[in-house]
């Protein structure tokens, strides 16, 4: 049934029947609703998404199978990557989620009214409006839950207070603002099969809602450090295995800091709880106080360890050097493990792994990869070829250039049918620029649409050439091809060899200047 349906709307169908029939729970013991869900990997629409994935690789794919032998002979790890979405949380927090599909609505009417409403315009609004109406459906399925059980219990009702103002209009006050945060990742994440990979920054977005709703009385200092352990433990509990990640601190336009009252509730409370995610992410720069960076030492220090510092000034030369404002550079999402994205203009795919060790096994084994003997490297000849560390060197980056060109080719191959496979209603919504574009935003309807490439094995691949280096071609200990043998024999009888090789001290890391030099070349 939702095959016949253009791939956004079919999806949004699919969406609202999860919303509309799912399990739900309101909990007296809890400040946040329930989902019925028991894991990442068990979520609803995901066999659908697995169908629609598949039929993606028969139908369009013109190098699938060159992306099969490149992950099956280990010389890359390449997906189709959902997992790096952050939603504009200032613009989300400004309109709430009727707001959000009032917005939609707008730019619809707009592209009527020019003529840009093309068919497939029509059916990117029309998933939107389905899953933003669905949405609000599942509020007030929690609100009248919650009502039917209150009982008189005040917590229960405050959470359908919460529920009601959330469906009518945008958060009040820092209760609703953490709901919201939570209901806005079950729906993307859990529902929509679009990870959210950021929760923002907390601090700075949670600040203003504290000092007022202290001044008015709404809620105690206490009351909101209680809310806020049980908006920690909601991911505690989902334990995402990479620590769910939001940041704080920053830097204001004038240059002060953004770091305030709330960044250090966040860090004293995360350590009362002692868990191991969230994750959290921090902006490092001249201006952040010495006391924030020592309160966070001492939190690890004894344990909780879960944090991630990222320097602002390495942020702001990375972005710039790549075309962004330093504006956008300043007010940059962190997000994933510590990636940055200009917020609400900027998607991010992990398009693959490199594996910076394999151009060594198809150095020794002339671009075959000896496991699965899939030949899918340069032929870069025999060893005895290779006179020189010169030559070596040569080969090995011309076998790294030929696993990053396979990347790039496949990715650009399946890249454009992503919103196809997983039409990112629940994100769209909140990303301008994709409405005034009518175009997924996680597939190319952000400002910038971005695909990137990781590193696998980076410090270790420096050693490894260190090692052929200092012991083939400097000490003449073995050849490259004595080295071949020991190494496809997972050195087996040459232990004493692999003991020193560890021992070395020509290793990234050591400071050691020519062991530095090769490492920045790569």
């Amino acid at each position: 049934e939702l095959d016949r349906h253009p791939r956004p709307v079919g999806k949004a169908m699919a969406f609202k029947f999860v919303a509309d029939n799912i399990r739900i729970d309101v909990n007296p013991r809890d400040w946040f609703v329930g989902f019925a869900c028991w894991n990442r990997h068990e979520r609803p629409l995901a066999e659908l998404v697995a169908r629609w994935n598949n039929e993606v690789d028969v139908k369009y794919l013109k190098h699938f199978r060159l992306l099969q032998d490149g992950n099956a002979s280990g010389i890359t790890n390449t997906w189709k990557d959902f997992d790096h979405s952050v939603p504009d949380w200032d613009a989300m927090f400004s309109l709430g989620f009727p707001g959000l599909r009032e917005r939609a609505r707008t730019f619809r009417a707009m592209h009527a009214k020019n003529g840009t409403l093309t068919e497939d315009a029509h059916n990117y609004f029309e998933g939107i409006d389905i899953t933003c109406g669905a949405m609000l459906d599942m509020l007030e399925r929690f609100r009248s839950y919650a009502l039917e059980r209150a009982d008189g219990n005040a917590r229960v009702l405050k959470i359908a207070e919460c529920l009601d103002h959330l469906a009518r209009g945008r958060p009040g006050n820092i209760y609703e603002a953490l709901q919201f945060i939570y209901l806005y990742f079950m729906f993307s994440e859990h529902i929509d099969m679009m990870q959210v990979r950021s929760l923002g920054n907390l601090d700075r977005m949670l600040y203003p809602y504290y000092v007022e709703d202290v001044r008015k009385g709404t809620f105690t200092d206490a009351q909101i450090r209680e809310i806020f352990d049980y908006f920690l433990m909601q991911y505690a509990s989902i334990n995402n295995y990479w620590g769910h990640p939001f940041y704080i601190g920053g830097t204001n336009a004038d240059g002060s800091s953004e770091v305030n009252y709330f960044s250090l509730l966040i860090i004293e409370e995360f350590d009362k709880l002692s868990i191991v995610t969230p994750k959290i992410q921090v902006k490092v720069a001249e201006n952040t106080p010495a006391d924030l960076v020592n309160k966070v030492l001492d939190v690890i220090r004894r344990g909780n360890s879960s944090f991630v510092f990222v320097s602002e000034e390495a942020i702001k030369r990375c972005m710039m050097s790549a075309g962004k404002s330093e504006e956008e550079a300043r007010t940059c999402n962190i997000t994933g493990c510590y990636e940055q994205a200009v917020m609400g203009r900027e998607n991010q795919t992990g398009a693959g792994h490199i594996n910076m060790l394999k151009p060594f096994e198809l150095i020794f084994h002339n671009g075959t990869d000896p496991g699965s003997g899939i030949s899918i490297g340069v032929k870069t000849g025999p060893l005895e070829n290779l006179a020189t560390f010169s030559d070596f060197y040569a080969a090995y980056l011309a076998q790294l250039v030929n696993i990053i060109k396979i990347i790039i080719k496949t990715t650009m191959d399946f890249e454009p049918h992503l919103h196809l496979i997983n039409p990112a209603n629940v994100y769209s919504a909140t990303i301008a620029n994709s409405l005034k574009t009518a175009r997924d935003a996680f597939s190319d309807g952000c400002v910038y649409n971005n695909s990137l490439v990781l590193n696998a094995g980076f410090a270790t691949a420096i050693d490894a050439l260190m090692a052929v280096k200092d012991l083939v071609y400097n000490r003449r200990n073995l050849t490259l091809a004595e080295f071949k043998e020991i190494l496809d024999k997972n050195w087996a009888g040459h232990e004493q060899l692999r003991r020193k090789i560890l021992r070395s001290r020509l290793k990234f890391g050591n400071g050691i200047r020519e062991v530095d030099f090769y490492a920045e070349m790569i």
